[in-house]
Order: structure tokens, then sequence, then C-alpha cells
């Protein structure tokens, strides 16, 4: 299909997940005020979002969190 698009205008993309090395995302604050982090989800960033997201949320509001968060931590 040679005239289905106009090829000469193709841009690269590549749609990049970031992971970290052992699929877990890095979740909650850092050392920068005010900056907190919920990233790294690799692939399963949309299965993950949800729950990560509320998990946050909790812990921006000063909540307890339901379970360790050591695997989740900046500094693993």
């Amino acid at each position: 299909m040679p005239h289905a698009a106009g090829y000469g205008q193709v841009s690269a993309w590549a749609g990049l997940r970031p992971a970290t090395p052992n699929s877990a995302p890095i979740v909650g604050a850092t050392p920068l005020p005010s900056l907190w982090l919920n990233v790294g989800h690799g692939p399963l960033g949309f299965t993950f979002a949800a729950g990560t997201a509320q998990l946050l949320a909790d812990l921006m509001r000063g909540e307890a969190p339901p379970f360790a968060l050591d695997m989740l931590a900046l500094p693993r």
C-alpha cells in the first residue's frame, strides 16, 4: 500500500515503559520536599495504576500503609 500514508513524514517513537530491575514500582516520598513518586511499573503500569495511586494518595494524607513498603521505597 504505497500511498496509504505520508511515509516521508514518519518520526520515530518508542513507547517505552520505564521499569525497575525487579519490576516493582517505586511508590512514596523522596528526600525532596513535596516530591512523591509513583513510577517504574513497566508493562504492568495499567494493572498496578489504581492500587499504587490509592496507596500514594493515602501516604500523602499521612495515613499508615496497609503493609510494609520497603520493597516499593526509593532506597532499596
